[in-house]
């Protein structure tokens, strides 16, 4: 259970050992916190300590990380001229490559962990995640058991020869163009079996499905990726890529198809932002987030955070033994409590 760091998240399928324990339940919020540092923001920042020494999935945090970035994103790309995804030069390889953001901690458990393996899948045991077809995928984490009752841990959503979609919408992402990866496939290369097999996004703009009509790929979706014949087994993140993807409004659903006759598996997900959308305020969206004024956003969220020791006296970074956490929220609440570092 007191594991920590990165989440391993199927890092050795061969050893059958996905991560367990408080690295599960942290995974998105040590991504926001990387994506924050890549930002400049120093490892003493308030919501890196928070973080740090968070114990579970905590949603008030993750949606002051996610402000956060945001205004980071804005308070760039409203610069004329900005550089943020101008290609720089691997210098290992020596190719070109364009610069990309990880936005995952905007997605809810993009590692996909359940609470509880031998509860099966609930939206309650697998946060974040809905299943809308009425058959509902097994939670795999190897061929035997791990004896991991009442313990989190990273999971494969999986089907044997039944027809299920896993889906989750976000809508708050920073406005621009993204890449989404998935880890997902088939356990066969049995081109007949993986038919209907498919990762998938969809935006604002991506038609709906008429009534009396047919899902259509090429219509009903904003872009997709196939299960391929010969992609057997499961594998890390990225084995399908999604890219050039325009979110105008924040929104985003992404999510995996299980085609009829498979027996396949789905056990993550990334979001990257890889440029700006043209023709956007970028300017006025900054003042949007630092103001608080976010259409359609009803939930409180953290706005800003101040340190204090026993004594109550203010410090501006983290130190040895407990720490007062004052957390501003936008509906003008403030919240309050203790850490020990």
């Amino acid at each position: 259970m007191f594991t920590e760091g990165r989440s391993t998240i199927w890092s050795s399928w061969e050893a059958n050992k996905p991560g367990s324990g408080y690295c599960v339940l942290l995974e998105r919020l040590r991504r926001g916190s990387e994506a924050l540092q890549a930002f400049g923001v120093g490892e003493d920042d308030p919501l890196i300590f928070e973080a740090a020494n968070a114990l579970s999935d905590d949603d008030a945090l993750a949606e002051g990380i996610k402000n956060r970035l945001k205004a980071e994103v804005y308070s760039r790309l409203k610069e004329a001229g900005n550089n943020m995804f101008e290609p720089t030069v691997d210098e290992s390889t020596m190719e070109e490559v364009t610069p990309a953001y990880d936005m995952s901690v905007f997605v809810k458990n993009p590692n996909i962990y359940c609470l509880d393996k031998p509860t099966g899948f609930t939206e309650e045991n697998v946060p974040g995640w809905t299943v809308p077809t009425s058959d509902k995928p097994g939670l795999y984490d190897n061929w035997t058991d791990r004896g991991l009752k009442n313990i989190p841990q990273d999971i494969a959503f999986s089907s044997w020869k039944a027809h299920i979609r896993m889906e989750q919408t976000v809508s708050d992402l920073p406005v621009g163009v993204y890449t989404v990866k998935f880890g997902a496939g088939s356990w066969n290369g049995n081109a007949d079996w993986i038919e209907g097999g498919f990762c998938y996004v969809k935006t604002s703009d991506t038609p709906a499905v008429e009534e009396g009509e047919e899902e259509d790929l090429d219509t009903n979706f904003a872009g997709y990726s196939m299960f391929a014949e010969g992609q057997v087994g499961p594998e890390s993140v990225g084995n399908h890529e999604i890219t050039d993807i325009l979110v105008s409004d924040g929104k985003l659903t992404f999510g995996v198809n299980f085609g009829a006759n498979d027996q396949a598996f789905f056990n993550e997900v990334e979001i990257l932002l890889t440029g700006a959308a043209a023709g956007f305020d970028y300017g006025k969206a900054y003042q949007e987030v630092l103001t608080g004024v976010e259409p359609q956003q009803q939930t409180a969220k953290v706005r800003a955070i101040q340190l204090f020791d026993l004594n109550g006296r203010r410090i501006n970074s983290a130190r040895k033994g407990v720490v007062i956490i004052k957390k501003q929220m936008s509906d003008g609440t403030v919240r309050t409590e203790k850490v020990l570092k």
